[in-house]
């Protein structure tokens, strides 16, 4: 695993006075890596709200879907298999 660089994630605001202490980052993953964010974020202290995989998966009957994993994008950018052009899209 290779942390995250300073360019890679942004921290937006905290909120240390919640239980649990919460913050909003800009996050910029580089490998496309399954969980990559999520692992990250997890070993720098600073869990993804409503993550169930880490640090141990909850077994399949205690997942609680009405506390979804809070981790949104706002713009994918990828290489098409097929054309091979670079796509982007944003919201």
């Amino acid at each position: 695993m290779v942390p995250l660089g300073d360019d890679e994630h942004r921290l937006l605001e905290s909120h240390h006075g919640s239980q649990p202490p919460l913050a909003r980052y800009v996050l910029s993953p580089q490998t496309g890596k399954t969980h990559q964010l999520r692992l990250h974020m997890h070993l720098a202290g600073a869990p993804i709200l409503g993550d169930n995989a880490y640090p141990a998966p909850l077994p399949a009957a205690q997942e609680d879907f009405h506390r979804p994993l809070r981790l949104s994008a706002t713009q994918l950018s990828f290489r098409d298999p097929f054309t091979h052009d670079f796509r982007t899209f944003r919201l």
